[in-house]
Formats: C-alpha cells, structure tokens, sequence
C-alpha cells in the first residue's frame, strides 16, 4: 500500500533527540508543541513500519501497538494546542487502528495467559481441563492470524491518515504548557484511582490502566532533567501498569472463557474460572496498594513538583547543543 503523502520513517526530526530505547524525546523547551507534533506522527509512522516487516508476527503487531499507545498520551500532551475537534478525531483514528491489531494480538495474550495459570495449578484434573481450554485457545488465535490480511491493510490506512493530517494542526507555543498536559493526566489517572477505591470493576481497572500507561508515556516524551525522584516516578508508573496489565489479561481470559464460542461444557471450568478470580483478587489488592502511594499527592501539588524538573531541563537543555540522533 502507498503511503501517498504520509511522513517517511526515516524522517529526522529537528529539535528531539533519540533516546536509547528508540522513542523520541523534547530537548529543549522552543516550541514544545511542535516538536511534539512532529513525535506523534514520527510515532504514527513507526507503528506502519512495524506492521509493514515482511514476515509479519505477534512480535511486530505487538511493537505497532506501543507506538500506537505512545502516539495516543503524546496526542493527549497536546489535547489544548490542537483543539478538541482535532484531537477527538485522531484519537478515534488511533483507536480504530490499535483495534483493528488488537485482535491478532488478544488471542495471543489469552494463550500465554492461560500458560501462566496452567504453571501455577497444583491439580493434575484442573491441569487437565486447562490443556483442553488451551487448544481452543490456540485455534482462535491461529484462525485470528489468518484474519490479518485485512486487518493490517486498514491499520496501516488509518494510521497514515493521522500522521499525515498531523501536519495541517494549528498549534502556537506562545501560551502552550506540556505540564499543564501532564497534569491533566495525573487528575484523571488519579481520578479512576480514587473511583476503584469504590469500586475495583473491570471498566474502572481497565482505564486506570491506560492512564496510567498515558502518564508515563508522556514523561518519557518530555525527556525530564534525570532524578532519583522523576526514576522512582516512572517505576512505580511502570510497575503498576504491569500489574493491571496482569489483571487485565486474565479479565479477558475470564471472558473468552465464557463466550460460547468455546462451547458449554462446564467440566473443569468452574475450578479454572477458579483460580483465574483467586490471581485476580491478589493482583487487585497489589493495584490499589501501588496507586494509593503513586496518587498520594494532589494534582496541584504533583504538577508544581513536576514543574521544578522541567525548568531544570530547559536550563540543561539550553547549556548543551542539540543533536538530532
């Protein structure tokens, strides 16, 4: 498929700089929202060229959605400078394409979830009835590989359609604040903390996941001035997105489990569907105890602390020369 006018991958940005796990990050603070346009759809962009790998596998799919996720919190970084308008559209857009992968990648996941259970059950019957599930499981998953020849394509299309209207924003750095951006994505990841304190659904878990995911995508982005503070930060951003990521899988796990495509038969489920709920509950309780001591601190007070490392940034950005490798 053509790319028509989108961006090419190896377009080098001017004003970001690599970093060494291959994202791009702000070096200096001119023009922050620009050089984060130019991030998103540098991302957009990786997200193609990761699903366009002539022996295309899980490993690929899986890498597009991670640029698909970074493209989405560097989208929310930039919520205020593009307007509503634009961001509603290219977020759905991003969406749609992540959606469109997601499938090949979920049955994946619910395989190597199932993997994890099965090391973990100490019942040879249990054990038993978890290897049959399995193979049900596998042949989703391969009957989902074999649905990735459309897939693909339409990803591949959506995405190109982002990164190539990225380039018609009006943005304007005169009044622009990337850590007002931020701050916004610590209100409402602290927000879905607060409301699973409540109640700890899947719905509720699931967002607090993503926001979580969001926050700390977007300070990898902004490239903040090193700190064991800003490090302890992004760990136990980190640790509790894996956490709920945990969480998550076996949710839908549970799910495919129950959906009557795998059949009815109850021989056995009830003992996995068992053992699924107990590793659910263990690893919600490690979720809330991660969040409550992430989310301690009120925005206001997380955004001045925040503030203080990105004026020590812009002060070492502006002491060093700016490369764009």
């Amino acid at each position: 498929m053509s790319t028509g006018n989108a961006p090419s991958i190896n377009t080098v940005v001017s004003g970001t700089r690599q970093s060494l796990n291959g994202r791009r990050q702000l070096t200096r603070s001119l023009r922050p929202a620009r050089q984060l346009r130019r991030i998103f759809r540098e991302q957009a962009c990786n997200a193609v060229q990761a699903v366009r790998s002539a022996s295309l596998g899980t490993e690929n799919v899986h890498e597009a959605r991670k640029y698909i996720k970074r493209a989405r919190a560097t989208l929310r970084l930039l919520r205020s400078a593009i307007g509503e308008g634009s961001f509603a559209r290219e977020d759905r857009t991003l969406k749609a394409a992540a959606d469109r992968l997601g499938a090949m990648r979920d049955s994946e996941v619910a395989v190597q979830t199932m993997d994890e259970l099965i090391q973990r059950c100490r019942s040879a019957r249990t054990k038993s009835s978890m290897h049959s599930r399995r193979v049900q499981l596998q042949r989703i998953h391969v009957k989902s590989q074999a649905a990735r020849g459309t897939s693909v394509p339409r990803a591949v299309a959506l995405l190109e359609r982002a990164a190539t209207r990225s380039r018609d924003w009006t943005v304007s750095d005169s009044w622009y604040s990337p850590i007002d951006a931020v701050e916004r994505l610590y209100r409402k990841a602290r927000r879905y903390y607060r409301q699973a304190i409540e109640s700890a659904d899947d719905k509720t878990l699931h967002s607090l996941r993503k926001r979580t995911q969001y926050l700390r995508n977007a300070l990898d982005v902004l490239a903040l001035q090193p700190s064991n503070s800003m490090q302890r930060l992004k760990r136990r951003l980190s640790r509790l997105a894996e956490l709920s990521g945990e969480d998550h899988d076996l949710a839908m796990l549970q799910a495919t489990l129950l959906a009557p495509r795998l059949g009815h038969s109850q021989a056995g489920l009830d003992a996995i569907l068992s053992l699924v709920e107990q590793r659910r509950t263990g690893l919600q309780s490690r979720v809330l105890k991660h969040a409550a001591r992430l989310f301690r601190h009120k925005p206001g007070h997380f955004s001045r602390k925040l503030d203080r490392h990105w004026r020590r940034s812009k002060e070492a950005s502006r002491a060093r020369p700016t490369s764009s490798n």
